[in-house]
């Protein structure tokens, strides 16, 4: 309360389970509450709960969407959701053909929130560049800034005009950001960016603001493992590592903590052959974003874990 900022709050995961029942039937939701929903489950124990009431007219089959009943990253493997824990007449089977359509978060943790708190601390100062960060970051939905400045009177190596901010920013919304940057920014200084928002000033004269999205740029991952004892699950370690990694806005990325995550994962495999690239042919230990609002993506398609 001291700084003005709040818990992020925990989110669910997602997932799309493929219902086929044998007669006419209808499922209850997490729209029907206080009715229990449908529920289904995976080998461990995680339940999930339907999303929406189905009405099945007959015979069939239908993919539908699955909540996870407890906040936090629920991690779903493919063709693992097959227990009918809310056993109904007609529902014969359930399964899970591929992984979460979207991956849950835990609430966040106090070391986290004290991070970000010390991030905020300059939020009651007024038009300076730490505060303008401060205020960026604290923006409902973002996730990732990257501010810079230019001091000097002529353009810089990053393209900013002289005494220009440039403000690249991932997630929130248009206007939250515009108004952050608006109340924050030096008085005089240039803006930089594609995105135009335009504030209405006390006078009722017009201020247009000026930031940027950060452009996504492809990354690739592969490696090799190799069980020294039991086996290796690959599709487990791709579903996990998708789920810990991600990449700031004009973030380097490095094959040492991805190689980390695997080994803390399968601690009975050794790793070999590790690379990161950004073209998917040549791959290397440490590849650079093309540009500083750059920030690499990444995506199950594009990681490579083959068992040897």
């Amino acid at each position: 309360a001291i700084n003005g900022i709040v818990r992020n709050a925990g989110t669910y995961t997602y997932t799309d389970v493929l219902v086929t029942v044998t007669q006419a039937v209808t499922l209850a939701g997490l729209d029907t509450a206080p009715t229990a929903p449908f529920t289904v489950s995976d080998a461990s124990g995680n339940q999930f709960f339907l999303v929406a009431t189905k009405v099945f007219a007959a015979a069939g089959s239908a993919t539908l969407s699955f909540r996870a009943a407890v906040l936090g990253a629920v991690l779903t493997v493919p063709n693992t959701i097959t227990v009918i824990s809310t056993v109904t007449l007609g529902v014969s089977t359930v399964n899970n053909p591929a992984a979460a359509t979207t991956t849950g978060a835990a609430e966040e943790t106090d070391y986290a929130l004290r991070i970000r708190r010390a991030r905020s601390v300059a939020l009651p100062s007024k038009g300076y560049f730490d505060g303008l960060y401060g205020a960026l970051v604290d923006v409902t939905g973002v996730s990732s800034v990257k501010l810079l400045e230019n001091t000097t009177n002529t353009t810089d190596a990053d393209g900013i005009p002289g005494h220009s901010i440039w403000a690249i920013v991932q997630g929130g919304a248009n206007a939250d950001i515009a108004q952050a940057i608006y109340v924050k920014r030096n008085a005089g200084c240039g803006l930089k960016g594609a995105q135009a928002v335009v504030i209405t000033q006390v006078d009722n004269s017009l201020f247009t603001v000026n930031f940027d999205r950060p452009t996504a740029q492809n990354l690739w991952i592969k490696l090799s493992v190799h069980a020294i004892t039991g086996s290796v699950d690959t599709a487990y370690l791709k579903t996990q590592l998708l789920a810990a990694l991600s990449y700031g806005i004009g973030q380097s990325a490095a094959s040492s903590p991805i190689v980390a995550i695997i080994q803390a994962l399968a601690p009975n495999a050794a790793i070999s052959a590790e690379g990161v690239s950004t073209d998917g042919t040549t791959f290397v230990s440490l590849v650079n974003p093309t540009a500083v609002n750059y920030q690499f993506a990444i995506a199950s398609a594009r990681i490579t874990i083959t068992e040897i």
